[in-house]
């Protein structure tokens, strides 16, 4: 049998399996010899429990798909589905456990299904969800910590963007993120926009040969934007749909923003399925939630 070896002063215990003490002798200092089939088990295994801290109701969410964001003794986070009315919320609760506090109930208005995880920033929450807000593409938006009604601070049009799936990178006043699908050629976009809100500004509209499809959040450093993509860059793969990238984008000067959202002409080779005419990459299926409802 084999076992995670853990050391307590001069003896390595093999959990639930052997006991090996350490010697001046034998292969790497522990004595082959000395094993004996006792069965010993670690205190520090004997006292391992796994701790429920929340369970969740329906009404004061269900489904958290995220990770969670720690500051001082609080925990906050997202759930996809329940709360007030049905579209997710925000909550804390305490490291210690207990009682879910919502913060925020989304009602499709002001976004839907939030499956990214949360930044803080000061005594603000960040963060996006997969649908909802005036065209229910998705939203970037804030909540105060303190809890109230989440704001849109952009709605996505399918234009600048479709189902930003993950969360946001934060840098000064700025956010970063990315959405699965939409934008000039179909096959999602990184972003950028103010923390005050307003139009996303696309800093890179995915072409297929280029990436298609990203779905997990940015990493900064520099002046420079890291992430993947779930599809694209070697279109001879995977059926035309290609096995995905790790892209980076350096972040212009704010006198250029504007212009990164003219994306360079491309032709969009591989077909799937449609929209008003148009082709777009395949992406996360997000016509129904867990609940049989649409996206909007």
């Amino acid at each position: 049998m084999i076992g995670i070896l853990r050391q307590k002063e001069n003896t390595l215990f093999l959990r639930n399996v052997f006991m090996i003490r350490k010697t001046s002798c034998g292969i790497g200092g522990i004595s082959i010899a000395a094993i004996s089939l006792a069965a010993v088990v670690s205190p520090a295994f004997a006292s391992d429990t796994l701790t429920t801290l929340v369970s969740f109701d329906g009404s004061n969410g269900k489904y958290p798909d995220a990770g969670l964001n720690l500051s001082g003794s609080t925990l906050y986070g997202t759930t996809t589905g329940g709360g007030a009315n049905g579209d997710g919320t925000v909550f804390s609760v305490p490291i210690a456990g207990g009682t879910p506090t919502t913060l925020a109930s989304f009602n499709s208005t002001n976004g839907r299904t939030p499956d990214g995880n949360l930044i803080l920033a000061g005594s603000t929450l960040y963060g996006t969800t997969l649908a909802g807000g005036t065209g229910g593409y998705g939203t970037v938006f804030s909540v105060p910590v303190t809890g109230g009604a989440p704001t849109a601070l952009a709605s996505f049009n399918y234009t600048d963007g479709w189902q930003p799936y993950d969360g946001l990178t934060l840098s000064g006043n700025i956010l970063y993120g990315t959405t699965n699908g939409g934008g000039a050629h179909y096959g999602g976009t990184a972003f950028s926009m103010s923390v005050s809100g307003g139009t996303p500004t696309t800093l890179v509209s995915f072409i297929g040969a280029n990436g298609a499809g990203p779905e997990a959040g940015l990493t900064l450093s520099g002046s420079t934007l890291y992430g993947t993509t779930e599809y694209g860059g070697n279109l001879s793969l995977a059926g035309g749909f290609g096995d995905g990238t790790v892209f980076a984008v350096t972040i212009p000067e704010p006198a250029a923003l504007a212009m990164m959202a003219i994306a360079g002409a491309g032709i969009l080779l591989v077909k799937r399925k449609k929209k008003s005419g148009l082709h777009q990459w395949p992406m996360r299926p997000m016509s129904q939630n867990r609940d049989g409802q649409g996206p909007c």
